[in-house]
């Protein structure tokens, strides 16, 4: 029999891994087998050569086609609600317990505790459908996103749960996720609770008197920091990266941070 050109074996795996990737259980529980196709399809696709035992290993494999998933009422029953959670971490969790009753290993008192609450989310989504934000929580929304880029990127580093609901947030406002979770929206929302709280109850009202501090050089050249009086003429605001008000000080009215403004 002739041996099978590279664009006929690559065509192949192409089919398998498509093939694969439309049964995310079984891709998951033959997941030796998804991977080798992947990385013989990679290794083709550079114009690697491939060795004897690896072309009878596709072959099989060919042969075979997608392997069945073993019936499992409970691993299945995790598998179908896991496509309601809205959530990619909580969705991939349910599924790895899936995974593992699958393969008929135990799972720890507290995983069995996590996984029958991701299930009650699940069941909870697929009888009422997902949470739909009305429209005045949607305009919270793009406030707390605006909001995202008054902190630096430290403070997101060292708050990873905060930045990954901020950024499900982002996708969800911006159309490219369908769908977003109470849970994700509130997480987003006390991540930037502190800047959040100057915008909803701000510290001045629009007409209040003010001090702003204010530093600059003197007639001999020294720099000194003084307090002029001011009107406050606006609500608060995001301004380049802080929460600001307009400020009217010596009959000239620009825009301050909040960080110079003071009752006294």
């Amino acid at each position: 029999m002739a041996r099978k050109s590279a664009a006929q074996r690559m065509f192949e795996l192409k089919k398998m891994i498509e093939e694969y990737d439309q049964d995310p259980s079984a891709k998951r529980l033959y997941n030796w087998d998804y991977d080798f196709c992947t990385a013989m399809l990679d290794r083709l696709g550079r114009k690697k050569a491939l060795t004897k035992r690896m072309r009878a290993k596709i072959d099989a494999l060919v042969l075979e086609g997608v392997k069945k998933v073993p019936s499992n009422p409970e691993a299945d029953e995790m598998d179908r609600l896991a496509e309601f959670l809205i959530n990619p971490s909580t969705k991939h969790a349910l599924r790895d317990f899936a995974f593992k009753t699958r393969k008929g290993w135990s799972l720890s008192v507290k995983q069995k505790a996590f996984a029958e609450k991701l299930m009650a989310e699940a069941r909870e989504v697929e009888l009422t459908g997902p949470w739909v934000p009305c429209e005045n929580t949607r305009k919270k929304m793009a406030l707390v996103l605006e909001l995202r880029n008054c902190y630096n990127s430290m403070y997101w580093t060292t708050h990873s749960a905060g930045a990954r609901a901020m950024s499900m947030l982002g996708e969800y406002c911006n159309g490219s996720l369908p769908h977003i979770s109470e849970k994700i929206w509130e997480s987003a929302r006390y991540a930037v609770r502190g800047k959040l709280k100057k915008i909803e109850s701000p510290r001045f009202s629009l007409g209040e008197k003010c001090f702003l501090t204010i530093s600059g050089q003197n007639e001999q050249g020294t720099w000194v920091t003084q307090k002029h009086f001011g009107i406050i003429c606006s609500k608060p605001m995001i301004h380049s990266g802080s929460i600001a008000f307009d400020v009217l000080v010596d009959g000239d009215c620009k825009t301050y941070p909040c960080s110079r403004i003071s009752k006294r």
